[in-house]
């Protein structure tokens, strides 16, 4: 009786340690910190602010040295003919 409990223990906690599966779609971020506050305006702490540029708020476009527009998360862009729209392909990072 005793073994037979031993070995359910020991089964329960080998599984325990299995990571779960995730679609291709999911991303996983660990952070060493809590998220102070989704306002990047009244968050100070350094890891905080990371995950907000980093993962939260994550831009189309940045801006090179000579403020013209480079992608960023989007590969690439490009208006309609009536310049009214703009299309965009997200990166794959």
């Amino acid at each position: 009786m005793i073994a037979s409990v031993a070995m359910m223990v020991v089964g329960l906690a080998a599984s325990s340690c299995i990571a779960p599966q995730r679609s291709a779609g999911v991303l996983v971020m660990a952070s060493g910190a809590d998220l102070e506050s989704a306002n990047p305006l009244v968050t100070v702490h350094p890891l905080s602010r990371q995950v907000q540029r980093y993962a939260l708020f994550v831009t189309l476009l940045r801006y090179d040295s000579t403020l013209v527009p480079q992608p960023y998360f989007a590969r690439r862009w490009q208006w309609s003919p009536d310049a009214r729209t703009l299309a965009s392909s997200p990166s794959r990072r």
